[in-house]
């Protein structure tokens, strides 16, 4: 939900500052580790995922034709979007 918080207030997600941080020093770095685990890799690909469809979105003309265009993509923001309205 972070990600998608984010997105919506125009900056990018914790987790993907994180991941831009590994991504520029290296893991130890950033953690004082060697790896990252895979939990934390899933994490920071889904942060991703979903602040790039939250943006690719929002600059669309056309949000069907976007949504055609980018059916997991739309099917991942519709995922989240239910679960946020849930609450």
């Amino acid at each position: 939900m972070e990600a998608y918080n984010a997105a919506v207030e125009g900056y990018p997600p914790r987790d993907m500052l994180d991941l831009s941080y590994v991504d520029r020093f290296g893991v130890r770095a950033v953690y004082g580790r060697d790896e990252l685990s895979f939990s934390e890799i899933q994490r920071f690909l889904v942060a991703e995922n979903i602040y790039n469809a939250y943006m690719t979105r929002k600059a669309a003309d056309d949000w069907a034709k976007w949504a055609t265009d980018n059916p997991i993509a739309a099917k991942l923001l519709a995922e989240v979007e239910g679960l946020i309205n849930a609450d």
